[in-house]
């Protein structure tokens, strides 16, 4: 009785604690740059899916204005924000529980992005990291050097109180932090709220190929990078030629002095959502063959059923775009209830 006893407090406690509330209002954002592949999943995606059940509010964009800073064909970009949400949805994120929805059908991001602009110090701009990491003779447009008051105002305009985001995006979450305040000083109130970065234990896949770099939809080597839409062959496939070392016996974790292993090792601990010690504990002695051949099974299980509802997903194309208007629509109903503010306290109405 007493062991049943405990067993249903556990439950309930468990029960409580996958319920509760712990962020007000939740926001970030996804490019509609092509196919998403597993670095996207394990970063972004799957933590968007999960933290929307312990949100009051949640808002997710697909940032088609973002992916205007490099040169896009129309067509491909429609059917990428098309793609993008159809993804959203295969992996978990619920529209009955956030409003999914598209960048520039929101016309209220491009409008407080403006004002921000007139507000912020070029100086500060062009100290950002994603700017320095640009080679000077790639000749950038202006879009990169704003990209990240656009994306502030992205946040600002939903008074987002928390944001997922990878390590670095932390910076752009403490611009945005010093947009408002100083927009705020500015106008003397505290109308736009600064937002708190939330960050998971950092997934950072790698290249299958080149190890050493991180794992991108734009390379140019064949099966160095693993798409949620890969067939199963590929999958396992591509997991099977993934570049490692000559040490086939000895599994250690060691992201600079062996980034192949300790890439196998990363998105196995991640698939199967157990420690890097219990993935090494559990291939101890045995060759890198059999850690290849269970992560590419790993991974093959574990994808399954999102695979299957994306192809589902991408032949309904009704509903999906359905899910978007509607998504607007909420979106566009808060994004103006504080865009009439702005535009009171700024002198514009």
């Amino acid at each position: 009785f007493v062991q049943s006893l405990i067993s249903k407090v556990c439950f309930e406690t468990k029960v409580r604690m996958a319920s509760r509330v712990l962020y007000q209002r939740l926001f970030s954002g996804i490019q509609p740059s092509g196919r998403p592949h597993v670095g996207n999943y394990l970063g972004a995606l799957r933590q968007w899916a999960r933290l929307q059940d312990h949100a009051k509010q949640s808002y997710f964009s697909i940032v088609d204005l973002h992916a205007l800073t490099v040169p896009q064909d129309p067509v491909q970009l429609r059917h990428n924000v098309h793609d993008m949400a159809c993804v959203l949805l295969a992996c978990g994120v619920d529209p009955k529980k956030s409003v999914i929805f598209q960048q520039s059908r929101v016309t209220e991001h491009a409008n407080l992005a403006w004002i921000l602009m007139c507000k912020s110090r070029l100086g500060v701009l062009k100290s950002m990291p994603h700017l320095k990491e640009k080679d000077a003779d790639d000749n950038p447009g202006v879009g990169l050097l704003n990209y990240p008051i656009l994306q502030a105002a992205d946040i600002l305009l939903y008074s987002a109180t928390h944001v997922p985001v990878g390590e670095d995006q932390v910076p752009h979450i403490h611009l945005t932090s010093r947009v408002a305040d100083t927009f705020n000083v500015t106008i003397g109130q505290k109308l736009l709220t600064k937002p708190k970065a939330i960050q998971e234990e950092a997934c950072r896949v790698r290249d299958l190929k080149v190890p050493t770099k991180k794992m991108s939809k734009s390379t140019k080597k064949e099966l160095a990078c693993l798409y949620l839409d890969d067939s199963e062959d590929d999958t396992i496939l591509k997991i099977k030629s993934a570049t490692t070392d000559c040490l086939a016996y000895e599994l250690t974790y060691e992201p600079e002095e062996r980034p192949g292993m300790s890439n196998l090792l990363l998105l196995y601990s991640a698939f199967d959502e157990i420690s890097l010690d219990d993935v090494i504990a559990k291939f101890s002695g045995k060759p890198t063959t059999t850690l290849k051949k269970e992560l590419g099974e790993l991974i093959v299980e574990k994808l399954r059923p999102l695979r299957s509802e994306l192809s589902r997903l991408r032949s309904d194309h009704v509903y999906v775009e359905g899910v978007l208007e509607d998504g607007a629509a909420q979106a566009q109903q808060e994004a103006a209830a504080m865009w009439r503010k702005v535009c009171e306290v700024t002198g514009l109405v």
